[in-house]
């Protein structure tokens, strides 16, 4: 390391400002939730509006300062990493004009290339995080805990339980990861040796018509480097599993939607709204009215116009796409079954899933109703578009492949209007037992079974009409207690009450 280091030269000050402003950054956004419970305390609390004001400009300035602070982090950051590894760079290379001939026997040409571009390269992003990450995690760990146990004692034992635990498994991780990647640099000398090869004597491997068996040996050594890759990355992978558990909480942060730009009229419109992780949430509203496009926009089918979406307290923007949408099972109205066995449909939500766990499912979507009474039950053929089942088995079908994901959230829009009530109200009943801790969301049009969830969104022309229990909305909700009457007096569905 200390030969390393000595590579910072002239970019020794680079490297100390970065560390400054990062400190700074971390004491702003430490002290943050400090300054909010001082407006709490002693401006909400007390009607005092000159303190409201006085800590509310404390806290403009300090988040000006934390942003300021980590900009000329990373500006710092990335000036003294880029300068490093130039200097490194320009230092191995004139190193290498002094080896002698036992050196360059020992180190292929191949391995000195990689030492230069590759490895010199992760050495410039690995400096550019330490000087940053290094600085900023032991300050923000070491201060979190300290105001935790200011504030709470015994609810602090509890994170630092946590800490100790992660430590020891992202050791373990490390530990079995280093010895994958190592192997991983061995393989890209193979690979840069083949092309150097290749390269140098195109000509003779022209002459002798030996393309094909230079094309296999470079493919042989590109197949190496990736299954080591792999497996080193899905070690590491593993880190953010273990680092952050997301919940199925969703919160929609004044969010607007339009589906053509420069149209003048959102379909959605300042949207507010905020569904606990594990709540059963129903949807109601006249077509038309945003409940599709609310609910698209939670697995980025489309991405708001304005403000934020956000689940398990994340804007869905910064998930990997394939993360979110596997968290995230949604089920329409007109779902599509593929040709192929029963088992092979429901297998698209799980593809490993045991026969057992399919028969499960398909209990709490009650498909198993039907299924029993086919002559070849689960190995049934279904044809192209499911086109040889009703329109209440077909959804079945889709609800029960959606359940076989086990998602964070799961979303129902509109896809219990081809069953019966009594159906639908099985169906909602068995997510109590088989997801009790996912976030359901479903969109309907009748409200009869209404003590099946917590609370009840109405939407009306694309804005929030109402957000409550169902004996809240009947008294204080036109809308809906238009809607529930109109529904238990006359019958009909919520289009037909409007």
């Amino acid at each position: 390391m200390r030969t390393v280091l000595k590579q910072l030269k002239q970019y020794k000050r680079d490297t100390f400002l970065t560390m400054v402003f990062t400190t700074l950054e971390v004491i702003m956004e430490v002290l943050l939730p400090f300054i909010t419970a001082l407006i709490i305390d002693n401006g909400l609390e007390q009607s005092d509006m000159p303190a409201i004001l006085k800590y509310g400009v404390l806290m403009l300035v300090m988040a000006v300062v934390s942003l300021f602070s980590g900009a000329m982090a990373g500006k710092f950051a990335a000036s003294a990493s880029s300068g490093f590894a130039c200097n490194l760079r320009e230092s191995m290379y004139i190193r290498v004009q002094d080896y002698s001939f036992s050196n360059i026997d020992k180190l292929s040409t191949a391995g000195l290339v990689t030492r230069m571009t590759t490895d010199v390269t992760n050495l410039q992003n690995a400096f550019q995080m330490i000087i940053r990450i290094a600085v900023r995690a032991p300050l923000m760990l070491v201060s979190s805990m300290v105001m935790c146990f200011l504030i709470n004692r015994n609810l602090s034992l509890v994170f630092l339980a946590a800490l100790c635990f992660l430590a020891v498994v992202l050791a373990l991780i490390m530990k079995k990861s280093s010895a994958v990647f190592k192997e991983v640099f061995d393989r890209y000398d193979d690979l840069n040796a083949s092309v150097q090869e290749n390269v140098t004597a195109i000509r003779v491997v022209k002459a002798y018509v030996r393309e094909d068996h230079e094309r296999d040996k470079f493919n042989k050594a590109a197949q190496n480097l990736y299954r080591l890759f792999v497996k080193a990355e899905s070690m590491l992978a593993l880190n953010n599993p273990i680092m952050e558990v997301a919940d199925g909480s969703i919160d929609f942060e004044h969010v607007s939607f339009v589906y053509k730009h420069g149209t003048g009229e959102d379909t959605l419109e300042d949207i507010d709204l905020h569904i606990k992780s594990g709540e059963t949430i129903e949807i109601i509203g006249g077509t038309g009215c945003g409940k599709s496009s609310l609910v698209n926009l939670i697995s980025r089918l489309y991405d708001a116009s304005e403000g934020t979406v956000k689940f398990g307290g994340r804007d869905v923007r910064e998930y990997d796409m394939e993360v979110l949408r596997n968290e995230v099972s949604v089920v329409l109205q007109k779902n599509v079954l593929f040709s192929g066995t029963i088992l092979d449909n429901l297998r698209w939500g799980n593809e490993n899933a045991s026969e057992e766990e399919c028969r499960t499912a398909c209990e709490a979507a009650c498909a198993s109703e039907f299924i029993d009474r086919l002559p070849k039950g689960y190995d049934t053929w279904i044809e192209r578009g499911g086109t040889n089942v009703s329109g209440g088995q077909k959804q079945r079908l889709c609800i029960a492949r959606a359940l076989l994901k086990k998602p964070k959230v799961l979303i129902l829009d509109d896809s219990t209007s081809a069953v019966d009530t009594a159906t639908d109200a099985k169906i909602r009943k068995a997510f109590q037992t088989y997801i009790p801790g996912t976030t359901k969301i479903i969109i309907a049009q009748r409200v009869s079974s209404v003590g099946d969830v917590e609370r009840i969104l109405v939407l009306d022309d694309g804005r929030i009409n109402g957000f409550g229990t169902h004996e809240h909305l009947l008294e204080n909700n036109e809308i809906y207690r238009d809607i529930y009457e109109s529904q238990t007096q006359g019958g009909g569905d919520f289009d037909q009450a409007v």
